[in-house]
């Protein structure tokens, strides 16, 4: 018997619609892979919605180098 899977796309056109429905006290959590992963685009869009008291949790790729 197969399986049929719905996806969703969580792709946007821009920060603005990515943060559509951020209030104020919502915890939000960014992904990223080292300095690639610094969510500048999405900080300056909350930043000008006004949005306050928003916890952000991080997380990021540790670089570790093998010698």
């Amino acid at each position: 018997m197969s399986e049929k899977h719905t996806y969703i796309s969580k792709v946007v056109a821009s920060a603005t619609e990515a943060i559509a429905g951020l209030e104020d006290g919502m915890n939000v959590m960014f992904g990223g892979f080292g300095l690639c992963g610094i969510p500048e685009n999405s900080i300056t869009a909350i930043k000008a919605a006004g949005i306050k008291t928003l916890p952000v949790f991080l997380i990021m790729q540790a670089w570790t180098t093998l010698v």
